[in-house]
């Protein structure tokens, strides 16, 4: 390994994150918004809004992130936390 670090080892300050979806304690990388697990449960037009306003570098505070890619941020993690109320009535 070179320079004695780890596969998981990154440059960034902050290597790992946790999962922005409500309640979710999954660790993720700082470049990912959500855990596998939530990402695929948006629909693909959502996916599409977080990439497409997503600025490079916004993750390390290389680059501000754009006020509409908040919003969005925003919307998707509503969405989110409706769909799980969702399920656990049904559930119930």
């Amino acid at each position: 390994m070179p320079n004695g670090k780890k596969n998981n080892e990154r440059n960034s300050p902050v290597p790992y994150s946790w999962c922005h979806a409500r309640g979710c304690l999954h660790e993720i990388r700082h470049d990912k918004l959500f855990c596998v697990e939530h990402w695929r449960q948006l629909p693909y037009p959502m996916q599409l809004s977080l990439v497409d306003f997503y600025t490079v570098g916004q993750d390390t505070g290389d680059a501000k992130a754009l006020p509409r890619w908040y919003e969005i941020v925003t919307c998707v993690t509503n969405h989110l936390s409706f769909m799980e109320k969702q399920c656990a009535r049904q559930k119930s």
